[in-house]
């Protein structure tokens, strides 16, 4: 059988292509060698690309601090008071045993001045005040101050001061009292069914011999008594009594040991009538006056507290 001449051709050229000698495919071309193969050195594995670091920016030097200056000096204050406030205490202290001897002896923290402090409502602010200021630096004054409202000499119908005076006198036995009374007092008084007329001379013998009789009763022969004279007041009614009382007053402490006194007419009128308010002893300008123009505020009590403290200081040396 003949073949064709074209498969016959092909099936020869295809023979003659695909011989080497072996029979086996042509190996792929070898890749190129590196150079570091070429050097016997073994290459490093290429690392990921990095971003550089950004430059940093130089500090910038800190300023120095702003000088330090102190603050300036507050202005000076003004001046304190006479002594400090002290508040309103109307309890009677109870004085050790120690305070006794009386007029004479030496006061001391140990053995402070027996002090009873009693009248009408003049005394309600000024006793405290006065216990207060006596022992604003050290202890030297027992103080007990119990205050009679509403009562006076001239009404002894209403009240009678002289059994009083001798019932708290023995039950206190104080070593020195301090009085003050008449607020009151500016009125007609009644005597065996007469009426003396306030400020009249029969008036004013009758109140003299019944502020003997509480004087009598609180001093007893041994104590010293302070009896503080009235102030002037708003009223001219009034000052024109008060005026009478205080030479009745002062009549009968000449008379009765122990007794000493206290004018207070200048004190609350410096100027030589009544004023509401008016510079104290450091020069502050205070109310001294209440608003019925014949008692104490508590400024003016105050004033009064510390007038009474020097005066006990002169005969018992306080401080």
């Amino acid at each position: 059988m003949r073949f064709p001449t074209v498969l016959v051709a092909l099936a020869l050229a295809a023979t003659a292509c695909g011989s080497s000698g072996t029979g086996t495919p042509r190996a792929a071309d070898p890749a190129p060698a590196s150079s570091s193969a070429a050097s016997g050195t073994p290459s490093a594995r290429p690392s990921a690309t990095t971003r550089p670091p950004a430059p940093t920016k130089s500090a910038r030097p800190k300023p120095p601090p702003p000088p330090v200056t102190a603050p300036p000096a507050p202005p000076p204050a003004p001046p304190p008071p006479p002594a400090p406030p002290i508040a309103t205490n109307r309890r009677c202290e109870t004085p050790p045993p120690a305070s006794t001897g009386g007029y004479g002896r030496t006061i001391s923290p140990a053995a402070p001045l027996d002090l009873l402090i009693t009248g009408d409502s003049m005394q309600e602010s000024m006793g405290p005040q006065l216990t207060g200021y006596a022992n604003a630096r050290k202890r030297t004054v027992a103080g007990c101050t119990v205050p009679k409202y509403s009562t006076g000499l001239v009404r002894d119908d209403f009240f009678d001061w002289p059994a009083y005076a001798r019932q708290l006198a023995a039950d206190r036995d104080p070593e020195a009292v301090s009085f003050m009374i008449g607020g009151n007092d500016a009125q007609n008084m009644s005597v065996g069914g007469r009426i003396l007329e306030a400020g009249s001379a029969e008036w004013a013998a009758e109140y003299q011999r019944r502020a003997a009789a509480v004087m009598g009763a609180f001093a007893n022969g041994s104590r010293r008594v302070y009896w503080i004279g009235l102030p002037v007041a708003r009223s001219d009614r009034h000052t024109r009594v008060f005026k009478v009382a205080n030479d009745a007053v002062r009549k009968a402490a000449s008379g009765v040991p122990g007794v000493r006194f206290v004018d207070t007419w200048a004190m609350f009128a410096p100027s030589g009538r009544y004023q509401d308010s008016f510079a104290d002893e450091s020069g502050r300008v205070q109310r001294m006056r209440s608003s019925d123009g014949i008692h104490l505020s508590t400024a003016g009590a105050g004033y009064l507290a510390r007038r009474m403290l020097g005066i006990l200081d002169e005969d018992w040396h306080l401080r």
